[in-house]
């Protein structure tokens, strides 16, 4: 179950992900095919939506490790994310700080260190202190 610092961490890369130009949105069902519609608890993208649901890939998925996830099975859903043409995955752990990264070019993910960055391209960059801080402030 969610707790208020995974809530709180969903909101902060909201609203740090808005405030670098990307169009963001909370828990969203991605049509992914007619067997899978998960829910990420981020997504992004700068590119048109469909409606209701996205039906083509967006640029970022976020997920956050609640106290009852497993790292493993958060990467084997990133996983799924990219080979659904998904570009970034990210996945924040709030207890420990951290997060780890998932791209086409390194599907078993990046661990990124708690003074690191998660990144999307060469434009967007949200270091993890940054990202903790307003986590801070929300709780």
């Amino acid at each position: 179950m969610p707790t208020l610092l995974h809530g709180a961490v969903e909101s902060a890369l909201f609203f740090l992900l808005v405030g670098r130009g990307w169009k963001a949105y909370w828990e969203v069902t991605v049509r992914m095919s007619q067997d899978s519609a998960p829910v990420p608890d981020v997504i992004a993208t700068r590119k048109p939506m469909t409606q209701p649901y996205p039906a083509e890939p967006v640029e970022i998925c976020v997920e956050v490790l609640s106290p009852d996830d497993r790292l493993k099975e958060a990467i084997e859903k990133g996983k799924r994310y990219l080979a659904w043409g998904i570009s970034y995955v990210w996945i924040a752990n709030p207890v420990e700080r951290t997060a780890w990264a998932l791209t086409p070019e390194s599907p078993d993910g990046i661990w990124i260190h708690p003074d690191g960055s998660l990144t999307a391209g060469k434009d967007t960059e949200i270091p993890l202190p940054e990202l903790f801080a307003q986590v801070d402030k929300l709780l």
